[in-house]
């Protein structure tokens, strides 16, 4: 293509409809320059596989759109090209595009706050090594939790735990908790799988596997159990079950004739009589003779509470397992 160059055109090759009063002659225009203008813009129309058609003058518009959509590649992050406005993209009435403010349902751009998240100066963004490692050591203590009783606020079971109630809890549907176990996590807290009865109930507190090549472990029973501390060193054995007991006690007794009156008690002391100035009464007496003699028989509850266990004052507090994220 070439601007007009005949002899009436001016310097800077442009058109001119002439001044007869000077006189400037108007601008010539040749058929080489028609020619020209011709053909640049039938080569648009036939680039784009259009068809010339006399009657039809939206052609070389056509042509502009189909090339644009055809010839124009798709941006990459190495290469330039058409893009698409997305959900993080917003474009006026006016054409001028801009990027939204990210939200939690919409994308777009975030502001670096210089503590979790920041941008070096090649615009790379990252997350700060200190945030970075405040995640790892907040999943160390969640999977340090793992298999470990702990109190809860409700009866109400929480997802991704079980109660300490026994029951089997397979490795496949809970990974990290087998994970646990396969590093070595339960150690000291684990009984023989093939445990017997008798030492499964010494060992209420352990885990026991399901076989030689455990695929999960039985859960501890807590229920109804009271904890005792136990650190290294300390007597006992973690885990292990503690039986009902109680202190011996030691005291005298004497047999004598039986006393025409009832009332006779047995006191803290080791003494017994009818003197209600001695100490609190610990088990009463009843007035059983036999022959000449009246033979002491103790009951606690007439002194203190009792039931089928010696046990102090108490809460049932529900305490839960957490196993991890599930699979």
């Amino acid at each position: 293509m070439h601007r007009i160059d005949s002899s009436t055109a001016t310097p800077d090759n442009k058109f001119t409809e002439g001044d007869p009063t000077i006189p400037v002659a108007a601008t010539t225009v040749t058929a080489d320059w028609l020619n020209s203008v011709q053909e640049e813009l039938v080569k648009v129309v036939t680039e784009a596989g259009l068809e010339l058609d006399k009657p039809d003058t939206s052609q070389l518009w056509q042509a502009i759109v189909k090339i644009i959509g055809v010839k124009a590649p798709i941006a990459t992050t190495k290469a330039p090209g058409l893009v698409q406005v997305g959900s993080g993209l917003d474009v006026t009435a006016a054409g001028l595009l801009s990027v939204l403010v990210a939200t939690a349902a919409r994308a777009g751009i975030i502001k670096p706050d210089g503590t979790s998240l920041t941008v070096d100066k090649n615009g790379v963004l990252s997350v700060i090594q200190k945030a970075d490692a405040t995640v790892t050591e907040l999943d160390f203590l969640r999977k340090l939790s793992i298999g470990a009783p702990k109190f809860h606020r409700s009866t109400v079971l929480p997802d991704n735990h079980a109660w300490p109630d026994g029951s089997f809890v397979a490795f496949e549907d809970w990974p990290e908790f087998g994970e646990v176990y396969e590093q070595g996590g339960f150690t000291g807290l684990v009984m023989p799988w093939d445990a017997d009865t008798e030492e499964q109930a010494a060992n209420l507190g352990k885990f026991r596997p399901n076989s030689a090549n455990p695929t999960g472990l039985y859960l501890p029973l807590h229920g109804g159990q009271f904890f005792r501390n136990w650190v290294l060193g300390a007597d006992g054995t973690a885990g292990a079950w503690g039986r009902d007991e109680i202190r011996d006690a030691e005291g005298h007794f004497a047999v004598l004739p039986a006393p025409g009156s009832t009332g006779y008690g047995f006191y803290g002391d080791g003494l017994w009589g009818k003197d209600p100035s001695r100490k609190t009464v610990v088990a009463s007496v009843d007035s059983v003779v036999s022959g000449n003699y009246l033979l002491p028989k103790f009951a606690f509850s007439n002194a203190v509470p009792t039931g089928p266990k010696n046990v102090p004052e108490h809460i049932w507090q529900p305490i839960i397992l957490y196993l991890g994220r599930p699979a």
